[in-house]
């Protein structure tokens, strides 16, 4: 009985199979008509979204100027550097000739993410959870916008603002590496909470 009825079931689904397969054509035609519908009108937000009267990224002046790479919350504009050497006082984004050489010292960056990081073993590591939020453009310049966009839409980017003129930034993503000036970047995910880690090592005064 088995057999007769997985003939009969052979025959119909050959009988049908174009439609079948048209059917399933245009459901994932639609799917992804709605897609790009969905990422066009998240493009124009994007756009044209007024500025703010100061970018959180690239304000004007030396405020937000630093050596070492920088977290930067896309949904919140929070942004903090992954520091590790002590800050020149007259110059705090240049590295102080003298250092304390702390041990490890803990802080938290925002409500999703936290940082260690000491000068004696020249690292700053920070962990990142879970939770995510996409890229809020109110928040950014045109053009900041656009740099990060070009990098990431949700969760965070790593930037290098030591040079203002020519800000950089890099996806948080496990697996990269990348070498920004004097410092190494490896990112990896958090097997523990499920996040990632960003371990940032620092290369001066690796003679001394």
């Amino acid at each position: 009985m088995l057999k007769t009825w997985l003939k009969r079931f052979g025959k119909t689904l050959s009988k049908h199979y174009m439609v079948i397969l048209l059917a399933a054509a245009m459901i994932s035609s639609f799917s992804a008509f709605i897609v790009t519908m969905f990422d066009t009108a998240y493009w124009k937000i994007v756009a044209t979204t007024p500025e703010p009267e100061c970018c959180a990224v690239c304000e004007e002046g030396n405020g937000n100027r630093y050596h070492a790479p920088v977290l930067v919350n896309l949904s919140t504009g929070t942004m903090r550097e992954l520091e590790i050497y002590d800050r020149d006082p007259r110059r705090p984004w240049e590295v102080a000739e003298e250092q304390r050489w702390d041990d490890w010292v803990f802080t938290f960056i925002d409500g999703n993410a936290t940082m260690s990081w000491s000068s004696e073993d020249h690292k700053n590591i920070a962990d990142i959870g879970k939770k995510i939020g996409k890229i809020a453009p109110a928040l950014f310049c045109h053009d900041c916008r656009a740099l990060l966009a070009d990098t990431a839409t949700e969760g965070y980017a790593l930037l290098d603002l030591y040079d203002l003129e020519d800000i950089q930034a890099y996806a948080v993503e496990a697996g990269a590496e990348y070498t920004i000036r004097d410092y190494t970047v490896s990112i990896y995910k958090d097997k523990e909470n499920g996040g990632l880690k960003v371990e940032v090592t620092g290369h001066l005064f690796d003679a001394e």
